[in-house]
């Protein structure tokens, strides 16, 4: 009887130990701190990256003569609606700008203005009219992130812990492989920012590695952006690319930041 209480609580400890070694863990951040940590499967990414926030990334920034400062976007990732007169947040590549924030003056699309985006049958290319100083502060900070003024759960990141696809040649990728330690550019659809896979995670098969092949997918992998003074503004589930000699070689999909 004891040799059969023993062996059952052997195999629960060691199913315990296996799930608990399965378990993806994703850390639900806010205001640049951790408040909440969920299994991978028990966090809902889309909701989260289309929250009621607002993120969007800046595109460009115009001086329109008789209009003024338009910061232009390719589209906003959130269900939220932002009108004439809210306060937003914006959040340069560089270190070495501040965050600052801005009254929306004015809102377009095309030729088109607006008071609200409730109005537009469509967010893409969506600019926003500000301050004139805006220009100055944001010069040459295309991917800069637009956020809310306060309590927004966006922040800029510098470390990434992701899973990583390699596309192969056909996908548009390489033929060969990258090791841990590789110096790719990590783009967010609008700035490349060098970078070091610091860590290639796991395998399909749960193995530690530091290859990863045309073709293959690695898990709880790391990313350290190393081009100095910049960080990214990301969201859980984002999907972002590496990119090599202006060809995108890779998919990663942001599991957590710091």
């Amino acid at each position: 009887m004891k040799k059969i209480i023993l062996f059952a609580l052997a195999a629960i400890v060691a199913t315990s130990a296996m799930a608990q070694e399965q378990t993806r863990i994703m850390k639900i951040w806010k205001n640049g701190h951790i408040v909440e940590q969920k299994a991978f499967e028990m966090v809902d990414s889309i909701t989260f990256a289309k929250s009621n926030d607002i993120l969007a990334y800046i595109d460009d920034i115009l001086q329109l003569t008789g209009r003024g400062t338009i910061v232009t976007c390719d589209t906003l990732l959130s269900n939220t609606t932002l009108s004439v007169g809210d306060v937003i947040r914006f959040i340069p590549v560089s270190d070495t700008l501040a965050s600052f924030c801005d009254t929306i003056k004015g809102l377009q699309r095309g030729k088109k203005t607006y008071q609200s985006t409730a109005e537009m049958d469509t967010v893409n290319r969506l600019g926003f009219l500000v301050s004139t100083s805006v220009k100055e502060k944001l010069t040459g900070q295309r991917g800069g992130a637009i956020v809310a003024a306060e309590n927004s759960p966006y922040f800029k990141a510098h470390k990434f812990f992701c899973d990583i696809h390699k596309f192969t040649k056909e996908e548009g990728g390489t033929h060969t492989p990258f090791f841990a330690g590789y110096k790719p550019m990590l783009n967010n659809g609008k700035t490349d920012i060098l970078s070091e896979v610091t860590s290639l995670g796991t395998n399909s098969k749960n193995e530690v590695t530091d290859l990863l092949m045309p073709g293959d997918t690695c898990y709880n992998a790391t990313i350290e952006i190393k081009q100095a003074y910049c960080g990214l503004v990301s969201f859980i589930g984002q999907k972002l690319h590496l990119r090599e000699g202006g060809r995108t070689i890779a998919e990663v999909t942001v599991i957590s930041m710091e």
